[in-house]
Formats: C-alpha cells, sequence, structure tokens
C-alpha cells in the first residue's frame, strides 16, 4: 500500500479528528448468505460481490452456481435448516470474486467462511483471500495442498479442514498485525500478518490467485467485520449455521483458563538433589554415594533414617538388610555394631566392597556446608528417635538449617527440638492454598513441601512461593521432565540421576566454575560461537532454571573476567546491552 505524504496525512487526520467530534463512526459488519434474486448482495447490510472479469469475458455468472445443500447434492449443515449456497470454479488469474464492502480499507478485520471443499479437491492448494488488486502476486490465505490441510500462508498452516463437511473458517488480523485463524470455532494457530500485504483496501478478493491456486469449492456464507473480534467471540460462532455467519452453529466447549505463569525458584534456580545421596551412581545411602552425589553436582541430599536396636540413627532405606547389604532381616533388631560389620556396597559392585552403612552423624559430618539434607524419616515418632537425631546434630556440629525432618512414615507431632514443629516439609498439598492458611503453617515452622511428581501443580508452586516457602518434587529420572519441571519454577527435584540433571542445569556453564551467568555469555562469545544474548537467554536462561529477570551478573564479583568484558557484564546486569537487530517479520508473497 503506497505512503501518503505527511501534508495528506496531517490533512487526513485533522479532517478525522472533526468527523470524530461530529457523528461517532459506525463499525462494518456485513454477511453473504448467497440467496434470494440478488445472491451476490449483502444478506445483512449494504454492500456487494461482484465478478472480477477484467478480461471482459463474463466468465462469473456461467461459472458460478446457486442454490441449497439439498439442491446442489452436498451434506446438510451441522445444525440442519436450509440455507443459500454458492458453487464456484477453479478460478484463473483474471477470475475471482470482488468484494466491496464500504470505505477506504481496513488494517484490522475479521472474515467468515461457511466453507465446504469436495473430495475431489482435497490436497490442493485452495485459495481463500487475495487482498492484491491486480492480482499479480500471490494470495493471502490458503488451504493447504495436504490431505485434510490447515489453513494460513507463508509457510505455518494450521488446522484440519475434513473434505465434503461443512467448515465454518475464520481469521482476525489485529492492528498489531497478528493473524488468528479458526475452524469452527477453534483457535487453530496464530502467524505473524504484520506486512502491508494484509493490509485491506476499498475491495478484496475471494477464491482468487494469480498462478491458478485455487479449486471449485461451495460457500454458503460469508461474512466480514471491520475490526478484530475476540478469541471467544469467534468460539461461541461456532460451526457452520444455515442462517449464516451471524449465527451460531455448533459450538466447541470453551477452553480451559490458561494455567498461572510459573513463578522462578527462590534461589535464582532449580536445586539438585541427591535421592539416597547419589541415586543409582552408587551404592545408595553409602558415604560414597554422597560423595559421588556431590561430584557430579548435588546441591541438595536425601537420606532414609532408621534407628538400631540401641538406639542410634542410621542411613538406610529399608526395614530389612537383605537387598543391599549381606545381612538379613530387619535393621532394628542389629546394633550399630552389627549392622556396621556388613557390607553395604558388593550389591552394587565389586568396586564398592567393603562400603559401609554410615551413621546419620557421619552423613552429616559430610553434608554440612555441602547442602541441605532431607531426612525421610522410616521409624515411628517415639523419644528414642527424637534423642537419635538431637544426638546426631549434636555430634556433626550441625543445625537446625542443615536439615529438613520428613516422614515417610506418617504424622509427627510438634516438638521443641525442631523448632515449633518437627516435621518442616509437607508430604502433599494443603487444600486451603490462601495466604493466610501458609503463613499460619509456615509460622508453625513449615518451610515448604516435598511432593512426589504426579501431585505436583503450577498453583500450588506459585503459592508457596508468594509466601516464601522450598517446592520439592520427588523422584525425577526422565531429563525431559526435569525442563518441565524446571520451566515451572519448582526449587529443587530429588533424581537418581543427578548428573543428568546437572547436565541440564548447567549446559550453559561455559566457563566450568558451576555457575550460569553473564560471564558464560562472555565466555561464548570469545569461543566465536556467533550466539546472541536472545538465543543465551532462550537456550540457558529461565528455561534451564535461571530466572528470565535474574541479574546474568549476579555472581560475577568472584569471577575474573578481563576488561572491558566485566564492563559489558555490567551492562548486561543493568539491563542496557544494545539491542539486537530486529528480523524482519513480514512475510514474503513469494511463497505460501
Amino acid at each position: 500500500m503506497p505512503r501518503r505524504p505527511l501534508a495528506q496525512i496531517t490533512a487526513l487526520f485533522v479532517g478525522a479528528t472533526l468527523a470524530i467530534a461530529a457523528a461517532p463512526a459506525q463499525a462494518v459488519d456485513l454477511t453473504w448468505n448467497f440467496d434470494g434474486a440478488t445472491p451476490l448482495a449483502a444478506s445483512i447490510g449494504s454492500a456487494t460481490i461482484q465478478y472480477y472479469d477484467p478480461l471482459s469475458t463474463n466468465w462469473g455468472p456461467g461459472a458460478t452456481q446457486f442454490g441449497t445443500a439439498a439442491s446442489l447434492g452436498l451434506p446438510a449443515f451441522p445444525s440442519g435448516g436450509s440455507g443459500g449456497v454458492m458453487r464456484f470454479p477453479a478460478t484463473t488469474p483474471t477470475q475471482g470474486y470482488q468484494v466491496f464492502p464500504g470505505g477506504s480499507g481496513a488494517t484490522a478485520y475479521t472474515m467468515f467462511w461457511d466453507f465446504l471443499s469436495p473430495a475431489a479437491y482435497d490436497g490442493k492448494w485452495r485459495g481463500l483471500l487475495q487482498t492484491n488488486l491486480a492480482n499479480d502476486d500471490d494470495g493471502d490465505l490458503f488451504i493447504q495442498n495436504s490431505a485434510s490441510g490447515g489453513i494460513g500462508i507463508n509457510g505455518s498452516y494450521q488446522g484440519s479442514i475434513a473434505p465434503n463437511t461443512w467448515n465454518r473458517i475464520a481469521i482476525t488480523r489485529s492492528a498489531t498485525g497478528t493473524l488468528t485463524k479458526f475452524i469452527n470455532g477453534a483457535l487453530v494457530g496464530t502467524q505473524p500478518a504484520d506486512d502491508e500485504r494484509f493490509d485491506l483496501a476499498s475491495s478484496f478478493y475471494l477464491f482468487a490467485d494469480e498462478n491458478n491456486e485455487t479449486a471449485a469449492g461451495y460457500v454458503s456464507s460469508f461474512r466480514y467485520v471491520d475490526s478484530a473480534l475476540t478469541n471467544e467471540q469467534v468460539r461461541l460462532l461456532g460451526n457452520v449455521s444455515a442462517a449464516g455467519a451471524t449465527v451460531a452453529g455448533p459450538t466447541i466447549p470453551a477452553p480451559p483458563p490458561e494455567p498461572p505463569a510459573p513463578t522462578p525458584p527462590l534461589f535464582g534456580r532449580t536445586q539438585i538433589m541427591g535421592h539416597r545421596g547419589g541415586g543409582t551412581l552408587a551404592p545408595e545411602n553409602t558415604m560414597a554415594a554422597f560423595a559421588k552425589g556431590y561430584e557430579v553436582g548435588n546441591d541438595l541430599f536425601e537420606l532414609d533414617v532408621h534407628l538400631t536396636a540401641d538406639g542410634h540413627a542410621v542411613v538406610f532405606h529399608d526395614d530389612t538388610l537383605d537387598r543391599t547389604t549381606n545381612g538379613s532381616g530387619p535393621i532394628a533388631n542389629l546394633t550399630l555394631a552389627q549392622v556396621k560389620a556388613l557390607d553395604a556396597g558388593s550389591w552394587y559392585g565389586p568396586q564398592y566392597a567393603g562400603e559401609k552403612v554410615p551413621t546419620l552423624t557421619e552423613v552429616l559430618q559430610y553434608t554440612v556446608g555441602k547442602g541441605r539434607t532431607i531426612l525421610d524419616v522410616k521409624v515411628a515418632a517415639n523419644q528414642a528417635f527424637r534423642d537419635a537425631v538431637d544426638d546426631a546434630i549434636f555430634a556433626s556440629r550441625a543445625t537446625s538449617d542443615d536439615i529438613w525432618i520428613w516422614p515417610s512414615s506418617g504424622q509427627y507431632t510438634s516438638d521443641p527440638r525442631f523448632g515449633n514443629a518437627e516435621i518442616q516439609l509437607l508430604t502433599s498439598i494443603p487444600s486451603n492454598l490462601s495466604d493466610a492458611n501458609l503463613l499460619a503453617l509456615k509460622a508453625s515452622g513449615i518451610d515448604g513441601l516435598s511432593i512426589g511428581d504426579g501431585s505436583i501443580t503450577q498453583e500450588a508452586i506459585n503459592a508457596f512461593h508468594k509466601n516464601g516457602m522450598w517446592v520439592d518434587v520427588y523422584t525425577v529420572n526422565s531429563p525431559a521432565r526435569m525442563e518441565q519441571l524446571i520451566a515451572m519454577g519448582v526449587d529443587s527435584i530429588e533424581t537418581d540421576r543427578p548428573d543428568l540433571m546437572a547436565d541440564i542445569i548447567y549446559a550453559g556453564d561455559a566457563n566450568g566454575d558451576f555457575d550460569v551467568d553473564g560471564a558464560d555469555f562472555l565466555a561464548w562469545q570469545r569461543g566465536g560461537s556467533g550466539i546472541t544474548l536472545a538465543d543465551w537467554k532462550k537456550t540457558y536462561g529461565h528455561a534451564r532454571g535461571i530466572p528470565a529477570n535474574a541479574s546474568p551478573a549476579a555472581t560475577t564479583a568472584s569471577t575474573s573476567i578481563p576488561e572491558p568484558a566485566g564492563v559489558l557484564i555490567l551492562l548486561i546486569a543493568a539491563g542496557v546491552l544494545l539491542p539486537l537487530a530486529p528480523g524482519s517479520a513480514r512475510g514474503s508473497r513469494a511463497t505460501r
């Protein structure tokens, strides 16, 4: 569309202002139902469709047929009833149906086609809209040349147009240049449409294309509105109605509400928690397991606690010894000395022969300063357990900030040894996620939630985060699921494969300092990767556990970066890095 000189724009602005002051503009809403004595005249509103015939061949009246679904041998409308139908042919570049809606054009609009594609033309290009009045360039909306193809342009086709079936096709083009596509009320896709090719002049063509990419078909109603209807307005109009495109046919259910947006983890990124120390990388719940887990990237540790016959807290999972030691029977029947005589490593591999069952004191002495530890308590809430845990905390010089109590064995009661509550992590999502309830739980000593993967929800994560409470999810071994939970913003993931999770978390750690920050972006740049800041953030940012709003330079004070790279880090942190050159969103008219 040619640009107007500034003087003309100014005159138009002044004229438009006076016109608005005199009387508000009326929206254009036109519908053709292709019935009555003048089927190409609008059934609702005052407008016409004319045959596009620059060669004056008078092709239109002979090639176009009007009737009803029944008289043309077509399937009945989804809503029943009888209404007008127009059969149109495959058009040549000098043929089409020219819509004159009145006015000088539009940049935002809505169009509906109540449309049936014969089975014989399924899999062919079927042009629906052409905005170029010379019809010497590609059309602007097509049904794809594939079986039950979708609708779109520029290689972006969504949805499915089943052949020999009535479908209500709809598009909206917003003032900001987004094309939204619907079939039978269902939103099937969006795509950029900010190119001037999508602006409408005073008229436009239906079923026309410059190189014969059209096919015969049937239309029972066409509607044009000079504004973009909302998605809900289009949904409520549903499928085809015999009464035309202003009347709702069968509608689809309302879409479910949008899920809440994720909130970032409390401490910048999702933490790695090794299940039973090192997961499956070493014999579980042994000192070798905790060392291996820390080696591959554990931020946190999970372990299981049992009591020996003489009241010592030991780190062991099963009630019986048989699976992971050379002993047998309940562990609670043995003294600590007897438990220490067992081999807890050979079952995993000969390289771990002689590995012992550790005491809770021994493990806490190792993990304190390396990461907080969840104690999965396997015994009943009794004074012997409380004394044993208290002794281990004292002997290891740990504090209440170094452990979390999480009782898989059942509900625990209040105990002053662990603050106001003996449990620091809930085992299930409360039914009441109100701020008042969560703050009351927090005041009682609850730090957060540790829950099985199948039960976590975005709503719960956001509610806990809003009140400064931790969310842990267990036990997740699929990298794909880890990435989903990281994107949801969980604070920690308990896993048997901390090595795989570390690969995800530290994928962007280009300088190998176990911290993904702005320094890594610079390392990528120095390495000649050519990656842009935007792409780096997309690949290694929030989706990898780094909040989108986190400062990439938050930890660069301890990172040695030569000048002027350090200055660039500060610019990144301040959000003043030079913007990337915007890519063109304008689609070429040379291709569908």
